[in-house]
C-alpha cells in the first residue's frame, strides 16, 4: 500500500542530496583549479619592465665619465633569478611553472671599455613559486637544493660595451654555470641599460636537465615536465664605493630550510633506503606523495 506523499518526500530528499553533491563537487574542483590549474605565472623578464621598476628607485648619481670600477647586485624586488618550465598536468594539459629567488649576490668589474669579470650566486633554497608543494619538492628532488643550495655564473670572456649611455645594449655573453653540482659552458643572451645611476640587466638561457644530471620530480598531479627549462634573471647593480678589483663573491650561507639542516633527511619509517617505498609496497609516485629521486644517504647525527 502506497503511503501518500512518501515517494514525493523521497524524491525531494534525493534531489537535495544530488544538489549537495553537485555543489560540493563544484567547490572541490574550484579549489583544485585555484591551487593547481590556474596559470597566473609572472611574465618573462624584459628590459622594459625592469627599467620601469628601477626608474622609481634612484641611487647616488654616478658621472658618465666615472663608470669604471666594481658594481654590485642590489638586493630587493628588482633583483632576482629563477626558472620557467612547462608542467603537463593529469587530464588538464600543460602550464608554466615559474620560481624565483631574490637571494642573489654578485658583482661585475668594468674598466671603461670592457666588462672584465662577472660572478653571480643565487640561493636555490629560497626559490618560491605559486605552489609551496612544488617548492618543497625541489628541496629533495630535481635540483635538490638541500644538497646543492646555490647556482653560480662566472664570466669566461670579457664583454666589450664601450662607454654605455642611456640606450639599451644587447649582447651574448659566454661563461660557466654551476648547477646541481655540474659546471658547464653556457651562452646567455642579455640586455642591459644604465638607469638612474644603476645598471639593469636581464637575460635568459635554455637549460637541458640532462646536462646537469637533473632528474624529473615525481608528483600525483604532474605527469611529466619538458626535458628543459629556462633560467632567467633580472639584476640591478650599483657602483661600489671602492674601485678595487673585488675578490670572488662568496657563496653565502643559504637560509636554513626545515629538512635541510644537518643534511638531507632519511627515508620515512618503514621505507627501504633507496627504494622510496615500504618493502613490498606500491611503486614511487603513489598516494604516499613525492618519493625522493637521487636523494643522498642521510648524514648520521653526532654521537654523545
Amino acid at each position: 500500500m502506497r503511503v501518500p506523499g512518501s515517494m514525493d518526500g523521497m524524491s525531494r530528499k534525493l534531489l537535495v542530496l544530488a544538489a549537495f553533491v553537485v555543489v560540493v563537487g563544484a567547490v572541490g574542483f574550484g579549489a583544485f583549479w585555484y591551487s593547481f590549474l590556474r596559470d597566473d605565472s609572472p611574465p618573462e623578464v624584459s628590459l622594459e619592465a625592469a627599467v620601469t621598476a628601477v626608474a622609481g628607485t634612484p641611487q647616488a648619481t654616478v658621472a658618465p665619465n666615472n663608470l669604471s670600477g666594481t658594481w654590485t647586485v642590489q638586493n630587493g624586488p628588482n633583483s632576482f633569478a629563477g626558472y620557467r618550465v612547462n608542467e603537463n598536468l593529469v587530464g588538464f594539459g600543460s602550464r608554466t611553472a615559474v620560481g624565483r629567488t631574490q637571494s642573489v649576490v654578485g658583482s661585475f668589474s668594468y674598466d671603461g671599455a670592457d666588462v672584465s669579470s662577472v660572478r653571480v650566486t643565487a640561493d636555490l633554497t629560497s626559490l618560491k613559486s605559486d605552489q609551496s608543494l612544488r617548492d618543497e619538492t625541489l628541496h629533495q628532488q630535481a635540483i635538490q637544493s638541500c644538497q646543492f643550495p646555490t647556482a653560480v655564473f662566472e664570466l669566461s670572456t670579457p664583454i666589450n660595451i664601450g662607454t654605455p649611455g642611456s640606450t639599451a645594449i644587447t649582447k651574448t655573453v659566454q661563461g660557466k654555470l654551476t648547477l646541481h653540482g655540474v659546471t658547464k659552458d653556457v651562452s646567455i643572451d642579455v640586455k642591459g641599460q644604465l638607469v638612474n645611476s644603476q645598471v639593469v640587466i636581464v637575460g635568459s638561457t635554455k637549460i637541458s636537465f640532462a646536462d646537469y644530471n637533473i632528474s624529473q620530480p615525481r608528483s600525483l598531479y604532474v605527469v611529466s615536465l619538458d626535458d628543459f627549462g629556462v633560467m632567467e634573471f633580472q639584476l640591478t647593480f650599483a657602483k661600489s664605493a671602492t674601485s678595487a678589483t673585488p675578490a670572488a663573491t662568496p657563496a653565502g650561507t643559504p637560509t636554513p630550510i626545515p629538512g635541510c639542516s644537518g643534511g638531507p633527511p632519511g627515508p620515512p619509517p618503514g621505507v627501504t633506503p633507496g627504494s622510496g617505498r615500504p618493502p613490498g609496497g606500491p611503486p614511487p609516485g603513489g598516494p604516499g606523495g613525492f618519493p625522493p629521486i637521487n636523494t643522498p644517504a642521510p648524514v648520521p647525527s653526532p654521537v654523545g
